[in-house]
């Protein structure tokens, strides 16, 4: 479905279990996703430029989610995680301005630079343990470690600067 700018909704197997790398890129017209329960991935700008795409609910048995996922889905403004870990890719929502609120749960890994740009955030709320991990870094390379961190007092947002670049 690569830049099918006519697609509006898509009805996605209850049985699919990955969606691949820029499968929906550029289809300028998507409004509407339901993922189904079953996906335990999300490939690298799987829905990358969807323009119009409007909200995602990322459920259970979600187990990654690729680099540049959701990158310029300008009117991207609900994202729901799941209680389960989940692995979020670097600059999975780059440029996603109409982000408002992001809640991300305990023991999630988040990527650099994962929501960079996206100015419309009035409220992060993180779990007590996070990790961004610089081996899901985009495009500066691999490096051989990770950073977890634990919400403390005055420590937690300059450690997690990397994940949310441009809007702390």
């Amino acid at each position: 479905f690569y830049n099918c700018r006519s697609l509006t909704d898509v009805n996605l197997s209850k049985k699919l279990t990955e969606i691949g790398s820029s499968a929906f890129y550029n289809c300028t017209a998507l409004t509407g996703v339901i993922l189904p329960e079953t996906l335990t991935s999300i490939g690298n700008s799987a829905f990358r430029y969807c323009t119009s795409l409007t909200d995602i609910v990322f459920h259970a048995n979600l187990i990654t989610v690729g680099n540049y996922a959701f990158a310029n889905c300008e009117k991207l403004k609900d994202i729901t995680f799941s209680d389960s870990q989940i692995q979020i890719g670097s600059y999975t929502f780059y440029n996603c301005d109409s982000i408002e609120k992001i809640e991300i749960k305990n023991n999630n890994e988040i990527g650099s630079y994962c929501f960079s740009n996206c100015n419309g955030i009035t409220e992060i709320i993180i779990g007590d343990t996070i990790i961004v991990n610089a081996d899901i870094e985009a495009d500066a390379g691999t490096y051989e470690f990770n950073y977890y961190y634990k919400k403390v007092e005055d420590e937690t947002w300059t450690k997690i600067e990397t994940a949310f670049k441009s809007i702390l």
